[in-house]
């Protein structure tokens, strides 16, 4: 656990901070005009960077080097994009974000865990969790002007709540549900009496469900998987109630997951065929319609600008202009397409794809499942909706960073009821 010496002031400030941060970024809809229409939640994240960075300077705490990486290749990207001569709307959005907004999103994430701790990062995710689900509810049934984004009436259908569309919600239920659920497994750090807890994840999942959001649950259950097969050891551990481990077991523990799986895919396959073909989870007809008219569509489309310019890229903003006239649900207000990894190919070149898998790769850490499960996560749903550009995609690759990077012998931890 980190230690307190890092306690940059007090405790309770901070706590208070990040669910401010976390809370407005759910509200998407909602801006303030400050020259120019700017989102609430990033005005917050922005001021909540300044004061944590002048504090960490003054105690000489600031840990610069991804701030400064990601300084660095924001400029880089701004450059790129400058000498693209292809027409480009909103480019300065973009850069704003990749010099200022991204950074700072990234820098939150990086210190929370030496902040709070993860008993204070749970109790965060948590306490998000559970305002944002109540307000979502209400403002679906009563809408509240400048909390919502108002949609076609046959696209409003399912839950999306402050945000701009379900995925937009299923996103931010589904990470920071499975953060706080991944530091509970790691830590140990289960309430004496779980109802509560379990009540609370039910009431999220039921969420999830209501945003009608199929992605999410691609992203979270293999999220899941590959943490279990990557820690078999310490899920048999924890399975033993810190006992002595049963090698077999530990061994068959990747073959009960397995299993597990093709039982809960078989089982959704039942329900799914049970079901009439307009209220399918998934059907051949729809898969292609998504082929022939969606993302299969988008798909084509986008490796067909990205062989115009491999290199270099078009310029941020250049994928709403490129996607105006092609039929294919992209155009005006689209600002990326569905795969981001993609979407920053094209935007920035080949520098711009690799650099969002670097990220990735180096807050992936083998020895700590929280953020081998972040990660995994963000990864699947970034190559399925656009939600790289999200600042929650960076604040919580942040954390997975500081998760991933910890050094702290895990033998201090004490497991205790929250």
């Amino acid at each position: 656990m980190p230690s307190p010496a890092v306690q940059v002031g007090p405790r309770t400030f901070w706590v208070g901070c990040y669910f401010i941060v976390l809370f407005l970024l759910s509200l998407q809809a909602t801006k303030i005009s400050l020259g120019m229409e700017i989102r609430i939640g990033q005005v917050a994240l922005v001021a909540v960077f300044c004061v944590l960075l002048v504090t960490d300077l003054q105690g000489r705490q600031a840990p610069m080097k991804m701030l400064l990486m990601l300084l660095f290749f924001g400029l880089l990207f701004t450059a790129i994009s400058g000498v693209s001569s292809y027409p480009k709307i909103k480019e300065n959005g973009f850069i704003i974000k990749y010099l200022i907004i991204y950074p700072a999103a990234f820098y939150l994430g990086q210190r929370v865990l030496d902040l709070l701790g993860p008993r204070g990062v749970i109790r965060i995710c948590e306490s998000v969790l559970l305002l944002s689900c109540l307000l979502s509810i209400v403002v679906h049934y009563y809408p509240i002007s400048g909390l919502i984004h108002v949609r076609p009436p046959h696209l409003s259908v399912a839950l999306k709540g402050t945000f701009w569309e379900q995925i937009g919600l299923a996103f931010f239920f589904g990470l920071l549900l499975l953060t706080a659920l991944g530091l509970r497994l790691k830590y140990g750090m289960w309430p004496s009496k779980k109802l509560g807890i379990w009540t609370l994840y039910m009431f999220v999942v039921a969420c999830l469900v209501a945003s009608a959001n199929k992605t999410v649950w691609l992203a979270a259950w293999s999220s899941l998987f590959c943490v279990a097969l990557f820690n078999r050891d310490t899920f048999a551990h924890n399975i033993e109630a810190l006992t002595s481990i049963d090698k077999v077991a530990v061994k068959r523990w990747g073959l009960r997951v397995f299993g597990g799986m093709c039982v809960s895919v078989l089982a959704v396959g039942l329900y799914n065929s049970s079901l009439d073909p307009q209220e399918q989870i998934v059907n051949e007809a729809m898969l292609q319609h998504k082929w022939e008219s969606e993302r299969g569509a988008v798909l084509g489309a986008s490796l067909d600008l990205i062989a115009q310019e491999p290199w270099l890229g078009l310029g941020f903003g250049a994928v709403e202009i490129a996607t105006a006239d092609t039929g294919i649900g992209t155009g005006e207000g689209t600002g990326m397409i569905f795969n981001s990894y993609l979407d920053i190919w094209i935007s920035v070149g080949i520098l711009g794809f690799l650099y969002s898998l670097w990220l990735l790769s180096t807050a992936y850490g083998r020895q700590s499942f929280p953020s081998q499960i972040i990660v995994v996560y963000l990864f699947i749903a970034a190559n399925l909706n656009p939600v790289a550009q999200n600042e929650e995609y960076f604040i919580f690759l942040g954390f997975a960073w500081a998760c991933a990077h910890e050094t702290r012998n895990s033998s201090q931890l004490v497991r205790q009821p929250t």
